[in-house]
C-alpha cells in the first residue's frame, strides 16, 4: 500500500522483505505428515445380527450381550438387513 501526503517530499514504495526460509532451503526437510494406507476388509456378505463379513468379527473387549450392544451387518436400506428396521 502506497501512501501520499500533500507535501513536496518524494514517496517511497516499501521494499519486499526476504524471509529466512524460502523454497530452495525447504528442500530436503521431510514432511511432517506421511499418508499412510489404510487396510479394511471387503464387507461383502449376507446381512443379519451377529453375521459378520470374511475377515471380520465381534471384538473381545466388546459386551457378549447381544441384545445390549448388537452387531452385524447392515444394508444399504435396512439395519442389519431386517425388513422391519429401515434405515430413514
Amino acid at each position: 500500500m502506497m501512501m501520499s501526503s500533500l507535501s513536496k517530499e518524494d514517496a517511497q514504495t516499501p521494499e519486499p522483505v526476504i524471509g529466512e526460509r524460502t523454497d530452495a532451503s525447504m528442500q530436503g526437510i521431510p514432511p511432517i505428515l506421511t499418508p499412510v494406507a489404510a487396510s479394511i476388509p471387503a464387507t461383502y456378505g449376507l446381512t443379519g445380527s451377529n453375521v459378520y463379513p470374511a475377515g471380520w468379527q465381534r471384538g473381545p473387549i466388546c459386551s457378549s450381550d447381544l441384545a445390549l450392544l448388537p452387531t452385524g451387518t447392515s444394508s444399504l436400506t435396512h439395519l442389519f438387513g431386517n425388513p422391519g428396521l429401515p434405515l430413514e
